[in-house]
C-alpha cells in the first residue's frame, strides 16, 4: 500500500475554488483509510507499506546545499511524482545528504510509531523504500545536461562521499593520482567529469542513429555514423578505461552513495522490528541497458524507438536480455506495463516464455 510519511504530507484543512471548506488527508490519513478499506474487504491480508521518503518542498527551498549541484553552483527545477504525490521542486535532493537521510529517518521512525498502535498492526508485514524519481531511487535531475552544458554533482554531501570512497578504493592519494594519470587528483577535492568525459553515458543518441540508417526497414545504405570523434572519453559505446578511470570512479561513487543510503532506512527498520520484510526498487543509475524489453506489440513510438518491427526482433531482444540477467547474475522483470497491455501477447512469445522459465529453473 502506497503511502506517503506526514513529514511529506501533514494534511491541511483548506478552501477550494468554489469556497467549499475541504481537508486534504495526511500520509498517515491517507494509509489508515486504505487498509481499513482493504481488510474490510480481505480481512486476513497482509500490508507492505510503500513508503515515501522524499522531503517536502520548503526543506528542499531551505537546504539547498542538499540538492543535487552542478559546476556553477546552481540547481534545476523539476517534477518529483510518485503515484501518491507530485510536486514542483527546485531541485533534486541528494542521496547523500546526510541531513535529509537523518529527517527522513525521523518522519519514518514516527510513522511507525502510529502503524504499531493501530488495531490492525499485526497485519502490516514490511516496508519498501521509496525515493527519488517513481520511487526508484534516482535522480529526476540529470548529471550531466549537455544542452546547457551543465554537470555534477557539486553537492557538499555528494563531494564529502565521493572523497571518502576514494580513499577507501585507492587508500593514498599518490595511488589515486597513478591510476586516474591526472596530478590534481585529491580526496579533499575529487574531480568531478565535465561534460565531454561523460559523454559516454548518452552513447544511446549514436545507436539510435544506427538503429534508424543501418537495422531497421528504412535503412540508409552507406550513411555514416561518427561515434567517436573528438570524444576520447568512450570507444564506441564503452569507456576508454585505460584515460579515463575517474570517470567509472564518479558513476561507481554515485551508485554506491544510493545503496548506501537504502541501507540507512533499511537498517533502522531492521534494527526496530524483528522479522519484517524491507526492501526497495534500486538500479544503478546510467547506460546499464540501452534498449530494454520491449516488442514489435508496443506502440508506434516504443516500437520505432527500438527498431522492433515484427516477432523475430522480439523475440531476438528477449532472448537478449534473458541471456545478461542469466551471465551478470542480474534481476529483471518482464511485465504489461500500458493501460491497454498487449506486449507479449503472441505465440511465439509465450513459448519463449515458458522455454525461459524451464532454463531459469536448471539454472
Amino acid at each position: 500500500m502506497m503511502t506517503n510519511t506526514d513529514w511529506l504530507r501533514p494534511g491541511r484543512d483548506f478552501v477550494d475554488e468554489s469556497g467549499i471548506k475541504q481537508h486534504e488527508d495526511s500520509g498517515m490519513e491517507a494509509f489508515v483509510k486504505n487498509a481499513r478499506t482493504l481488510l474490510a474487504e480481505v480481512p486476513d491480508a497482509y500490508i507492505i507499506v510503500r513508503i515515501g521518503l522524499h522531503p517536502p518542498v520548503d526543506w528542499m527551498e531551505e537546504n539547498k546545499d542538499e540538492l543535487i549541484t552542478y559546476q556553477d553552483g546552481s540547481h534545476e527545477p523539476a517534477i518529483l511524482a510518485s503515484e501518491v504525490h507530485r510536486d514542483e521542486i527546485p531541485g533534486m535532493y541528494s542521496f547523500a545528504s546526510e541531513k535529509w537521510r537523518e529527517a527522513a529517518g525521523k518522519a519514518l521512525k514516527e510513522f511507525c510509531d502510529e502503524v504499531d498502535s493501530l488495531p490492525f498492526a499485526d497485519r502490516v508485514i514490511g516496508y519498501f523504500l521509496a525515493a527519488g524519481g517513481t520511487s526508484e531511487w534516482y535522480p529526476v535531475n540529470v548529471l550531466c545536461d549537455r544542452t546547457k552544458n551543465k554537470y555534477g554533482d557539486f553537492s557538499p554531501a555528494f563531494v564529502k562521499f565521493y572523497g571518502e570512497f576514494l580513499k577507501k578504493r585507492y587508500g593514498s592519494e599518490e595511488k589515486l593520482k597513478k591510476a586516474w594519470k591526472r596530478e590534481d587528483a585529491s580526496f579533499d577535492k575529487p574531480v568531478i567529469p565535465n561534460v565531454q568525459e561523460q559523454y559516454f553515458i548518452f552513447m544511446e543518441e549514436g545507436i539510435m542513429d544506427a538503429m534508424k540508417y543501418y537495422e531497421s526497414a528504412d535503412r540508409i545504405i552507406g550513411k555514416n555514423i561518427d561515434m567517436d570523434a573528438e570524444k576520447a572519453a568512450n570507444l564506441g559505446v564503452f569507456l576508454n578505461m585505460e584515460d579515463y578511470r575517474y570517470v567509472a570512479d564518479f558513476y561507481d561513487a554515485f551508485h554506491e552513495v544510493t545503496a548506501d543510503a537504502i541501507i540507512y532506512f533499511a537498517r533502522l527498520l531492521k534494527e526496530r522490528y524483528a522479522g519484517k520484510i524491507v526492501g526497495a526498487f534500486y538500479g544503478s543509475y546510467g547506460c546499464t541497458d540501452f534498449f530494454n524489453s520491449r516488442t514489435h506489440l508496443e506502440d508506434s513510438f516504443y516500437r520505432d524507438a527500438m527498431g522492433l518491427y515484427d516477432v523475430r526482433d522480439s523475440i531476438v531482444t528477449l532472448k537478449r536480455d534473458f541471456a545478461r540477467v542469466l551471465c551478470e547474475d542480474i534481476y529483471a522483470w518482464w511485465f504489461d506495463q500500458h493501460a491497454e497491455g498487449g506486449r507479449y501477447q503472441h505465440e511465439e512469445i509465450y513459448k519463449l516464455f515458458s522455454r525461459q522459465e524451464e532454463i531459469a529453473r536448471f539454472a
